[in-house]
This record gives structure tokens, C-alpha cells and sequence, in this order.
């Protein structure tokens, strides 16, 4: 729930950085300058955040072995809260 709480705030805060800094006016025709802020807070930004997230998958693989491992640990803490 906080990683959550915490990617709405700085996805936010990102896109209104993004935007001002290009010069977007709410209600009002659109520069050169804020149309390329747009297109790069929905086409580059996202594209940068998914090859971090791919790196960080690469990074640090689950194997099978490893999950098998985390599940007899988490069945043996189970059966030590209940007893």
C-alpha cells in the first residue's frame, strides 16, 4: 500500500514537473514546446520507468529452487505462530 501511495505521489509530482517546465497553460492553446513536454511525459518517461523496472527484474531473478525455498519458510513460520 505505501509503494502504491508512493508511486501515485511522485507520478504526480513528476507529471506536473514535466508539464510546467515545457510551459503547459491549462485552458489555453498549446506551444511547440508544451506539446513535446506531453508527448514525452506519455511516451519517454513510461519507457524509461519500464527498462528500470526490466533491470531491476534481471537483477534480482526468483528462481524455482528460490520460491520452493520462501514457501517451506513461510509454512514453517505459519506453523510456529499457530502452535
Amino acid at each position: 500500500m505505501f509503494a502504491q501511495k508512493m508511486g501515485l505521489m511522485m507520478g504526480g509530482t513528476l507529471a506536473g514537473w514535466i508539464l510546467g517546465g515545457a510551459g503547459f497553460v491549462a485552458n489555453a492553446e498549446q506551444t511547440t514546446e508544451a506539446i513535446m513536454g506531453i508527448r514525452v511525459m506519455f511516451s519517454l518517461v513510461p519507457g524509461a520507468f519500464a527498462i528500470a523496472n526490466g533491470l531491476v527484474l534481471l537483477l534480482y531473478p526468483i528462481t524455482e529452487d528460490h520460491m520452493l525455498e520462501m514457501e517451506e519458510e513461510l509454512k514453517r513460520r505459519r506453523e510456529m505462530d499457530t502452535a
